[in-house]
């Protein structure tokens, strides 16, 4: 989550490809053990999985940005505030 929410590009390859990875596997090794019954309950969760981080996704990223933008204004009003002194 760290890599999302305070927009670090490599951080956030990294976990993509791990995850990737972590599928991959999924896919071509444990698949080959799991009864037909198995399979659908991984595919399910799964689905489940990447639906809810679609979901979340979005959200810590426009929450950073609002972040960084009200620290913007709040250190622009502090500049103009102190270039301007009250009589």
């Amino acid at each position: 989550m760290r890599a999302i929410v305070r927009k670090e590009e490599f951080l956030k390859n990294v976990s993509f490809f791990l995850f990737a990875l972590v599928l991959l596997k999924l896919f071509a090794l444990d698949f080959v053990t799991l009864s037909q019954g198995g399979r659908s309950g991984v595919f399910i969760v799964l689905g489940l999985f990447l639906i809810g981080f679609a979901l979340v996704y979005p959200r810590l990223a426009r929450g950073k940005e609002k972040e960084e933008k009200g620290k913007i204004v709040k250190s622009e009003v502090n500049q103009q505030s102190e270039s301007h002194p009250s009589p």
